[in-house]
């Protein structure tokens, strides 16, 4: 079986899920409440988190805030 190569953007999705999933959970918030407490549609957030490059600069400093996650983390996502 070939080995499976992920693109650029496939990393990127999976590190912007992963990391909100994680954050959401160890606070055992749900990602409606998420985006509920960052200030935007439900929908968005899910479409944000399946096409990372939409994010907007105030929405991703918004959820880091809500999930408490620290500034290593917020690099990896800013």
């Amino acid at each position: 079986m070939p080995k499976v190569v992920l693109t650029e953007y496939q990393r990127d999705r999976e590190v912007v899920e992963s990391v909100i999933k994680q954050y959401a959970g160890s606070l055992r918030i749900t990602i409606p409440e998420v985006a509920k407490r960052a200030r935007m549609p439900e929908s968005t957030l899910y479409k944000r988190i399946y096409d990372p490059d939409t994010f907007r600069r105030g929405e991703l400093k918004r959820i880091c805030k809500v999930l408490k996650i620290p500034e290593e983390e917020k690099k990896r996502l800013l």
